[in-house]
């Protein structure tokens, strides 16, 4: 029943996200089956669902186009070492360094390696290769396009929901370890301040004191 609700509330997605939230429906549905005993089946789908981020978290953008950018990113720097090491060819760089292959488009690649990519999901460092070297450019889009088509996307989300709450345990877990060594170390506190050898009057042996016609 829980499940069926969280598939109608996932329905209801815009049909650009249709298989992204698919996707998380399935990978993520053991975090949502946790409510199912809290008698709030009904709240856990809407906060899954529609759970609101504030605008101004990432300069008005989603989450998810934050994230977008990011991959994108991921993936011009991922065609760049590819298209590096074809540039090399099949027996790698030469002693000093550069390879016989395409030398000038690998030195010019290389340079460019050297530049920041800034967080426009390296567009803007494909568009100074554009400038320089036009055939290099094309070949590094040609290769982003195509590895984001390879990219293992329902891993990733299987791994980000996974070692999410993985990673949550562990802090729990932290916490109440430190919770319990702090109450132990108070406990000890309290019942370690006894006084010394004895009351008034009594010797070190636990017996009276000797007195002034035994000294």
């Amino acid at each position: 029943m829980f499940h069926k609700q969280a598939q109608r509330a996932f329905a209801r997605v815009p049909a650009a996200h249709g298989q992204a939230s698919a996707l998380a429906l399935r990978t993520c549905t053991p975090v949502l089956r946790r409510w199912r005993h809290t008698g709030l089946q009904r709240r856990a789908v809407i906060l899954s669902a529609r759970m609101h981020v504030p605008a101004d978290s990432f300069s008005g953008q989603s989450p998810e186009r934050k994230a977008a950018v990011a991959l994108r990113s991921l993936f011009t720097f991922v065609a760049a070492r590819v298209v590096l090491e074809q540039l090399q060819g099949p027996d790698g760089p030469t002693t000093n360094g550069h390879t016989s292959y395409n030398q000038q488009a690998y030195l010019d690649l290389m340079d460019f390696l050297g530049v920041p990519m800034k967080g426009d999901g390296g567009d803007e460092w494909l568009a100074m290769v554009m400038r320089k070297n036009h055939a290099l450019a094309l070949r590094l889009m040609e290769v982003r396009e195509a590895y984001q088509q390879e990219f293992e996307w329902q891993q990733v989300a299987e791994m980000a929901c996974r070692e999410t709450r993985e990673a949550n345990m562990r802090l729990m877990r932290a916490a109440a370890m430190a919770s319990l060594q702090a109450s132990l170390g108070e406990a000890g506190g309290s019942s370690g301040g006894g006084g010394g050898f004895g009351g008034p009057g009594e010797g070190r042996d636990g017996g009276q004191g000797l007195g002034p016609e035994m000294a």
